[in-house]
């Protein structure tokens, strides 16, 4: 079920039973690579993609790479393309 606040502002979690659908998956390595992620926290970015909270959002301001705004669009950019597809 989606939230009252993804639903307010359109944040629309992709269908978790497609998770692992060849499109999922490429759109996942796209905006991985998009975003500077490594590969090594791709699982780390499929759990934000059906995360509930947008409390982990927070950046904490000490120049981690990657940054969690890093993580804030391939995840905005991964649910903008899989809304009611995937």
């Amino acid at each position: 079920m989606i939230s009252f606040f993804a639903r307010l502002f359109g944040k629309k979690r992709p269908n978790r039973a497609r998770e692992g659908s060849p499109e999922f998956e490429a759109i996942l390595t796209q905006a991985m690579q998009d975003n500077g992620i490594h590969e090594a926290f791709r699982e780390t970015v499929r759990r934000l993609v059906f995360e509930d909270g947008d409390g982990w959002r927070r950046c904490c301001g000490s120049g981690c790479d990657p940054c969690v705004e890093q993580f804030a669009r391939a995840v905005d950019a991964i649910r903008r393309q899989t809304a009611g597809r995937v």
